[in-house]
């Protein structure tokens, strides 16, 4: 019951500190955070933004970046995107869309998994699934629904290099489990090494 009371206090506090940076740097035209947060939804479905856990002490904040870039990136799975603005000035962008297909792409995802470990605490050799995905998908710039689909794929493979485990208590709307479509849906949110 002091948790569930706590995570209301600290939710109420969230919205109102985001609901204070919304008023000071949009002052009048802000928008509220109902639609602030349906607006970040949209964003990550679109696969341009990720929202990561941002811990500080025993708080908690999130942190969003952008997947895209405006600069020319190494990585092969970025593809541009141009367009013309409306005063006719033309723009290039980046956009983050690995093809996890790809055995190259699944091996270097592979090997920022495995680094994250080293990283990472393990509790009972298993990792916290959605820790990984945060720092893996901030590491290599790509969406959080390319890494689970990543992830997928590494798990398809004969023998998959990963294995999968479940803990009921850590699965929330921020803290989102893998959804692994086999012959039945199936919910993970641990993982390690095989």
């Amino acid at each position: 019951m002091a948790d569930n009371l706590l995570g209301r206090v600290g939710k109420q506090v969230e919205d109102e500190i985001l609901s204070y940076f919304l008023r000071y740097y949009f002052g009048r035209d802000a928008m509220g955070i109902p639609l602030f947060r349906a607006l970040c939804d949209r964003l990550i479905s679109l696969r341009l933004i990720n929202m990561t856990r941002a811990p500080c002490g025993k708080r908690e904040f999130l942190k969003s970046y952008s997947t895209a870039t405006r600069d020319q990136p190494s990585d092969p799975w970025y593809m541009p995107v141009s367009g013309t603005a409306r005063e006719c000035a033309t723009f290039r962008i980046y956009i983050s869309e690995p093809n996890m297909k790809s055995a190259e792409i699944q091996e270097k995802l592979l090997a920022s998994i495995l680094d994250s470990f080293r990283e990472l605490k393990p509790e009972a050799g298993y990792y916290d699934l959605p820790d990984v995905r945060d720092l893996v998908c901030e590491r290599l710039r790509v969406p959080e629904a390319a890494f689970d689909e990543g992830i997928n794929r590494l798990l398809d493979r004969k023998p998959s290099p990963l294995t999968v485990g479940l803990r009921y208590e850590r699965i929330s709307a921020r803290r989102k489990p893998l959804v692994r479509a086999t012959e039945s849906m199936q919910l993970y949110n641990l993982l390690r090494a095989a």
